[in-house]
């Protein structure tokens, strides 16, 4: 039954690490060369502030705005539990957060040397805050099994 697990762990870490790939240098890219380079944001504070005036913006933008801001989040909540499960239990709390800083770093610094996607520095606070989400919710989830398990 082990082995079960092990196999359906790795299978939905590789579909995740995929679908991160695909998000963040291949969805929803213009036809076309386009120079998103010129649209890098190397301010942390930028989203913050588009986010005060949220109610000055359309439909549209507002959707738009809502979707990167929860987007860049989400995205992150599942990669504690990928570190978790590929590295192994002596990956300590520093480590998986540094791992967490690093990814998030990573994505956009070869979004922006390959120019694929916009580099935004915000976006880094945002997975930042989506991996100490996931860590948070990986140490509740694995506080319930281990007491489910002990009963």
């Amino acid at each position: 039954m082990k082995k079960v697990f092990r196999i359906g762990y790795a299978v939905t870490s590789l579909v995740y690490i995929g679908l991160v790939i695909y998000v963040t240098f291949f969805a929803r890219r213009r036809k076309g060369p386009h120079d998103y380079r010129a649209l890098a944001n190397w301010s942390m504070f930028d989203d913050w502030t588009t986010y005060a005036k949220i109610h000055e913006m359309t439909k549209a933008e507002r959707f738009s705005f809502l979707e990167n801001f929860w987007g860049n989040i989400l995205m992150f909540i599942p990669l504690p539990f990928v570190i978790y499960f590929v590295l192994g239990r002596q990956f300590s709390l520093i480590k998986t957060i540094l791992m967490i800083f690093i990814t998030s770093v990573l994505i956009e610094i070869l979004q922006y040397v390959f120019n694929k996607g916009v580099s935004d520095a915000g976006d880094v606070l945002l997975n930042f805050i989506g991996g100490i989400v996931g860590i948070l919710l990986f140490k509740v989830i694995l506080k319930l099994v281990l007491q489910f398990n002990k009963s």
